[in-house]
């Protein structure tokens, strides 16, 4: 533990996202717990944020968004949460009793912020997804100890698939997994966009195939296919 840093870095890569949707992020982390370390990471917005709770790092592409955040990062535990993500209270208290257990990484239990069948068929398999495959999507508030982080290559991953491709990393390793009974609640507005069929299968398209290896840059062509 850090003796005079912050024991949480909360990484929140963002790109022409809303003032208000990265505050609210940022007040629920705040509500969590307020003694940890935000960084806010910009890969290339036409307007670049201005967050006075936060430190701020501009990159010009999201590339290595997550990169340069983990590398600013001071404190043991990393965690990555999306803009349009909200984490609970007990966010920070139920990551703190995973540690003691002797937990290495974990996500969330996912939630969406609409109702009806297609969202919860969907939350459904994403969680489903994370217990078998033992990854993180990025919308379910995924943590690391940084000190495990370094173990594994977590550098030139695009944003859009950096979490896939870091929890893979640490799965073949052997590290332990959890999936927090901590529900996130995270927008919907990918899955509203494209469909529930659609997302659902694109989910699936991706997260296998991930499992057993697929390439960095065939994960954002899928990724950008949705």
């Amino acid at each position: 533990m850090a003796l005079f840093g912050p024991k949480y870095s909360v990484i929140i890569p963002v790109l022409n996202e809303t003032h208000e949707r990265i505050m609210s992020c940022i007040d629920a982390i705040v509500k969590a717990r307020s003694k940890v370390e935000v960084i806010v990471v910009d890969g290339g917005s036409e307007n670049p944020p201005r967050i006075p709770k936060a430190k701020v790092i501009l990159c010009e592409s999201p590339k290595n968004q997550l990169e340069e955040g983990v590398r600013a990062a001071r404190g043991d535990v990393v965690c990555t949460i999306h803009a349009d993500t909200l984490v609970p209270v007990n966010y920070f208290d139920a990551i703190d009793s995973a540690l003691k257990a002797g937990v290495d990484y974990g996500v969330c239990t996912l939630d969406y912020d609409v109702s009806g069948f297609g969202a919860r068929v969907a939350s459904f398999l994403a969680n489903q997804l994370h217990a078998w495959f033992r990854f993180s999507w990025g919308d379910d508030a995924f943590f690391v100890r940084k000190n495990v982080l370094k173990e594994v290559d977590y550098a030139n991953a695009d944003v859009l698939v950096w979490n896939v491709y870091v929890s893979r990393k640490l799965a073949k390793k052997k590290y332990t997994f959890s999936k927090l009974d901590c529900h996130v609640v995270t927008s919907a507005r990918r899955f509203q966009r494209v469909g529930f069929f659609r997302f659902a299968r694109w989910v699936l398209v991706l997260s296998i195939p991930a499992f057993f290896g697929m390439k960095r840059s065939l994960m954002v062509q899928t990724y950008k296919k949705l």
